[in-house]
């Protein structure tokens, strides 16, 4: 008699590990999808809470402090401003928040303590590569709209195909001879992700996975960029006041020629460059607790937009400066631990820097890429104790 774990390695780590998948990685327009992530989220929290004892405190730094900071004051801002919106509940938002990135933090610390961080990350390859397939399918046979995805909205779509090109080179690009069938599924994978951005029509997608490929293989011999994290840390913060300059790099005529001859978009950029200029007097005013988690669309529509149209600052719109600059030194912090590090640690690395440069136009910072920064401390950290083994 045939045992179905022989062919699927079910049990509770594996069933964890899709979990993590789904409450942070994943999100579908099609359904409500609030109770499938609740309930994965559930899923993970009890892994954690069965599996805390097998977590090692090398786990544990400066990085775990900035981190509670960032939680803390977030939980504590959204509490300040409860009855300021009415789409939602600030304080609850917060509490979700923190719940389910402390998760992912000690999930990935259980994960690294066993040994396991290498089939974890080869399991988020072959579900986000399998959605990936999917959604693009449909996409090209016009059964999706041109508004709503498998996998969400067009940034979804794109996003989706950033992270698994980064997945890709990790799985099979590290060797220093890679084969000729490996480099076309690559080539292949790329033009698949420019193809879908043209078609859903989302530049900054586009934009990010060639500017990913381009800084995974300049720092294939070397690493350049990824160990200066003072240099990350100036361009995190050169995204975030890109409101004050973006009239500085808009004049610039290679700058409008790519934007209007290239992109075909508008030099306003979307309108952005309004959005802007209301959003700086939205956040003098609530320069020290912000508005709270998830109150950032209704503040904004009060205004006449959308959304900020910008990661950091949206991050110091809902918490405040010190929610926002705590998560500033994060990223400062946690780049630090891939400098003299395994050329693994800096494809994960790579892929972060690309959405904080993304994050000067467009809300990138959010939970996807806590995850990811998360991931890259505990995962940093993994490698160097295997170093010094």
């Amino acid at each position: 008699m045939y045992s179905i774990k022989k062919y699927i390695p079910i049990s509770f780590t594996y069933i964890a590990i899709v979990a993590t998948i789904f409450a942070c990685l994943v999100k579908t327009q099609f359904f409500d999808f609030t109770r499938v992530r609740n309930a994965c989220i559930l899923v993970v929290a009890v892994f954690v809470i069965l599996n805390l004892k097998k977590i090692k405190k090398e786990y544990f730094g400066i990085e775990t402090v900035f981190f509670l900071i960032h939680i803390g004051w977030s939980i504590y801002a959204s509490y300040l401003n409860v009855g300021g919106v009415v789409t939602t509940n600030p304080f609850l938002s917060s509490l979700a928040y923190s719940v389910l990135l402390t998760e992912c933090y000690l999930f990935f610390a259980i994960m690294a303590g066993e040994g396991l961080m290498n089939k974890y990350i080869d399991l988020l390859f072959k579900y986000l590569f399998g959605i990936m397939v999917v959604n693009d399918l449909l996409i090209l046979a016009r059964i999706t709209n041109s508004t709503y995805y498998l996998v969400g909205i067009k940034f979804d779509v794109t996003y989706l195909h950033i992270m698994v090109l980064a997945l890709f080179y990790y799985k099979y690009m590290m060797t220093e001879d890679i084969d000729r069938i490996t480099w076309v599924k690559y080539i292949v994978l790329i033009a698949e992700s420019v193809l879908i951005a043209k078609v859903v029509d989302c530049a900054t997608g586009l934009v990010g996975a060639v500017l990913l490929v381009v800084m995974l293989f300049v720092h294939r011999n070397k690493n350049y960029i990824m160990n200066k994290r003072l240099l990350i840390l100036l361009v995190a913060i050169a995204c975030m006041l890109f409101p004050f300059w973006y009239n500085l790099i808009l004049s610039n005529h290679y700058v409008t020629y790519f934007v209007e001859g290239i992109l075909h978009k508008k030099i306003t950029l979307t309108g952005r460059t309004y959005i802007y200029e209301i959003a700086l007097v939205l956040l003098g005013d609530g320069w020290m607790t912000g508005y709270g988690i998830g109150t950032n669309y209704e503040i904004c529509m009060r205004a006449g937009f959308v959304n900020i149209q910008n990661g950091f600052l949206k991050v110091f719109m809902d918490t405040g400066i010190i929610g926002g600059l705590s998560l500033l030194a994060l990223v400062f912090l946690v780049f630090g631990r891939t400098r003299n590090s395994r050329k693994e640690t800096i494809i994960f690395a790579s892929y972060i820097f690309v959405f904080i440069i993304l994050s000067s136009i467009e809300i990138t910072i959010g939970n996807t890429f806590m995850f990811w920064l998360l991931f890259l401390f505990v995962y940093g950290r993994a490698v160097r104790n295997t170093n010094k083994k």
